[in-house]
């Protein structure tokens, strides 16, 4: 394993930047992905971690990005501007699955610039490509508090209000967006003044900013639930 995941890292990080190289290595990473997360009947009702004690393979992938060497998310991330269409989207959605599976690799996104490339992206006219992107931000974010400071501070809420405002955003994106901002709204502490972390109502004012019916929005998360029970400590 060690050796198809340096291959398929040093097509992505092959210099000069090419896309045919990227997407090339961006495939070997997708197979690999694919058939080591392939849900088997037995594990369909199984968390992650116990799945994982039956697979050894992706447990030696998951301790290989624990090394910045064979990190996927590090090198993915620096060849985002150069891509475009369905490269860009399976670049982005490995991104997703990966962050999702391996928690630390989620903290490439606590440097500004890593998270300023996500938002870029967002100003594009590809619908899917829209999509793909506002998927990698719960992935990149979920108990990760100092990212989605970095987010505020980056100016993604007003980027993600404006496609909601603008007519011209497909209704795909919007329903995605609405999506993406009831999981923003989720309190990360009970407690207003931790250090760090914000709870519903705080967030609900710095969004109240760039969004009508913010109260809305609150309403319906403590209402529907849709991330399950709201007593959380990120």
């Amino acid at each position: 394993m060690e050796e198809s995941l340096s291959e398929a890292l040093g097509h992505i990080s092959s210099v000069p930047a090419q896309e045919p190289a990227i997407e090339r290595g961006l495939d070997q990473i997708q197979q690999l992905l694919s058939d080591l997360c392939r849900t088997k009947v037995d594990d369909a009702r199984r968390t992650l971690t116990a799945q994982l004690h039956g697979r050894p393979e992706l447990k030696e992938l998951l301790a290989l990005q624990d090394s910045f060497i064979y990190n996927i998310a590090s090198r993915i991330v620096p060849v985002l501007p150069i891509l475009n269409g369905e490269v860009l989207i399976k670049a982005l959605t490995i991104l997703e699955g990966v962050c999702l599976l391996h928690f630390p690799s989620r903290h490439i996104f606590a440097q500004k610039s890593s998270m300023e490339q996500l938002i870029k992206i967002l100003s594009s006219t590809d619908p899917e490509v829209i999509i793909a992107t506002i998927n990698v931000l719960p992935a990149v974010m979920v108990r990760e508090p100092a990212n989605i400071r970095i987010f505020e501070e980056c100016g993604g809420l007003a980027v993600i209000a404006k496609l909601l405002k603008d007519k011209e955003s497909a209704k795909t994106v919007k329903l995605r967006i609405l999506e993406f901002l009831f999981f923003y709204l989720i309190p990360e502490t009970k407690h207003p003044d931790k250090r760090g972390r914000k709870t519903t109502d705080q967030k609900a004012k710095l969004l109240s900013q760039h969004l009508t019916n913010v109260n809305g929005l609150v309403r319906e998360l403590h209402t529907t639930k849709p991330f399950g029970e709201l007593d959380l400590e990120w």
